[in-house]
């Protein structure tokens, strides 16, 4: 009878002690634990940060382009005189414009000839910087009263085409532009347009309206992630 007492005594003994192993093992997982939760609550931090930073150097480029504008499939020439081209379209669209309001005016990109060898190569695109941001705006403002221009009467050879009047973005806002038009022609948003260099959107007129800062911003607006190869529908927004 005592061996037994003896072998229950030691038995509680290495249980008791177990025990203790094992809530000391149970504190340590907890300050593990509490330790992961704040590393990863730093990493958000800093995750959250450099996508603030990455914005802020996006918006300081674009900021650098206020005075420009960009006009595409304007023909191109050889030797053409640019700031005489960008003189023409500034009188077609009733715009005082002077030389000595033009900084640069340059086709930007390489020459990419059309599949029929004979036929003129693609015009570049025409990146104009004036002086003044208030000369630029009232390009811009003059362009879309507008909506359609053509060359015709711009002494310009071949036939009579339209071009087109932009905003210069940068090379990001203009991937991003690009990506929201896609999924709001899929989705049958109707409005998409940039303004200062900031991107909206908008369903339809008397909706809300959201402006696209970065790819997540379309995850939010649409449910849709563009570096991923799914479209979530059931998360598009009614606004």
């Amino acid at each position: 009878m005592s061996e037994l007492l003896e072998a229950i005594s030691s038995l509680s003994g290495i249980i008791e002690a177990q025990n203790s192993r094992i809530n000391h093992l149970e504190n340590n997982i907890e300050v593990i634990e509490k330790k992961i939760e704040s590393n990863t609550s730093e990493t958000e931090k800093l995750k959250a940060t450099i996508a603030e930073l990455k914005a802020d150097i996006r918006d300081r480029d674009q900021d650098m382009l206020c005075n420009d504008i960009e006009i595409i499939h304007l023909p191109e020439t050889q030797n053409e005189n640019t700031v005489h081209v960008v003189l023409a379209i500034a009188k077609k669209l009733n715009v005082r414009l002077d030389e000595r309001d033009v900084v640069f005016a340059e086709r930007v990109g390489y020459y990419r000839p059309t599949a029929d060898k004979l036929a003129p190569e693609k015009p570049r695109p025409l990146i104009l910087r004036l002086s003044r941001r208030a000369t630029r705006d009232d390009i811009i403002k003059a362009a879309r009263v507008c909506r359609s221009i053509t060359t015709e009467g711009m002494s310009l050879p071949g036939p009579a085409v339209y071009f087109y009047i932009n905003e210069r973005l940068t090379n990001y806002k203009r991937r991003l532009f690009h990506t929201t038009r896609k999924i709001a022609k899929e989705e049958k948003w109707k409005y998409v347009w940039t303004r200062n260099g900031k991107i909206f959107i908008r369903r339809e007129q008397g909706k809300a309206r959201h402006q696209v800062h970065a790819e997540n911003c379309l995850t939010k607006i649409f449910g849709y992630d563009p570096l991923a190869s799914t479209y979530d529908k059931s998360n598009v927004l009614n606004a």
